[in-house]
């Protein structure tokens, strides 16, 4: 009972550390930056009023921190980037190949069936270019492996020192919905947010549990982003206003339709891995 006493709650504590230290580093970079940009902070309330540079300059420098910040304290406690990782070698390419194909299958049967019921047509005016979608490409990658690294690596893999696999896992899909809510956003879009994000996060928790590696929710997650950045940049499709509870307002994997999708995408998930053992070490 001494020895559990006196590290027990060594995951715990470090995520307690990394909250608090990210706290402070957030308020003071969005304060920076309203300062340098003249920006109010009523503002964050109201993102159409922030101009795009700003946002996207305070997005990258928010990924900036949480990395930062969690290396540090992920070092500190002696971890390494190897056991975050956790992959055997011949299976990361399927993983990933196999994750990044189910995102985009679901992803446009989504878009198909939106269009379908009249909650979203094709846009005459689109853009076809191949510069964004290559561009989507590689910005789908590198934030879905930062966000895999950092969520489901470094903070589920705190949490699972301290608890059993289901509730390290909702807790981690709760800060990674908190975390992407850090941004500027609609306060009428908060809640429905919230709730997509979080079943994404505990969809990709499920997968690193499934498979004990990050590659499958990496190849998912990147194809989310491929696709909703791309659908953005090109403009291909016009969501109606009165279909918002069910589409979001312009995101296929928003709304209601997003939260079904992401059901069965996990009920796929969990009959294609069936032979996997679930793993609940870091």
């Amino acid at each position: 009972m001494a020895d559990r006493s006196t590290s027990s709650y060594r995951g715990s504590v470090s995520l307690l550390k990394f909250l608090v230290y990210l706290a402070l580093a957030v308020l003071a970079w969005a304060v920076l930056l309203a300062g340098i940009f003249r920006i109010d902070l009523a503002d964050v309330w109201h993102p159409n009023r922030i101009p795009s540079l700003v946002a996207n300059i305070y997005v990258v420098g928010l990924y900036a921190l949480l990395v930062v910040i969690a290396g540090g304290i992920w070092r500190s406690a002696g971890g390494s980037l190897a056991a975050i990782i956790r992959t055997a070698r011949p299976l990361a390419f399927r993983h990933w190949i196999e994750g990044w194909l189910s995102g985009l299958g679901g992803l446009t049967a989504l878009s198909l069936l939106e269009q379908w019921m009249g909650m979203a047509m094709p846009n005459p005016d689109a853009s076809w270019q191949i510069g964004p979608v290559l561009g989507a490409v590689a910005t789908g990658t590198l934030f879905a492996l930062t966000e895999e690294l950092l969520f489901r690596g470094f903070i589920l893999g705190l949490l699972l020192q301290d608890l059993p696999r289901w509730p390290a896992s909702m807790l981690s899909a709760v800060l990674f919905a908190l975390a992407h809510l850090l941004r500027p956003i609609d306060p009428g879009q908060l809640l429905l947010s919230f709730l997509c994000l979080w079943c994404a996060g505990s969809l990709l928790a499920y997968c690193r549990l499934r498979t004990g590696t990050l590659w499958l929710g990496i190849g998912l997650h990147s194809s989310w982003i491929w696709y909703v950045t791309t659908i953005g940049q090109l403009k291909i499709w016009d969501f109606t206003k009165d279909s918002f509870i069910w589409t979001g307002g312009g995101s296929p994997g928003s709304g209601l339709f997003g939260l079904i999708f992401l059901g069965m995408t996990h009920i796929w998930i969990a009959k294609r891995f069936s032979w996997a053992k679930a793993k609940c070490d870091s």
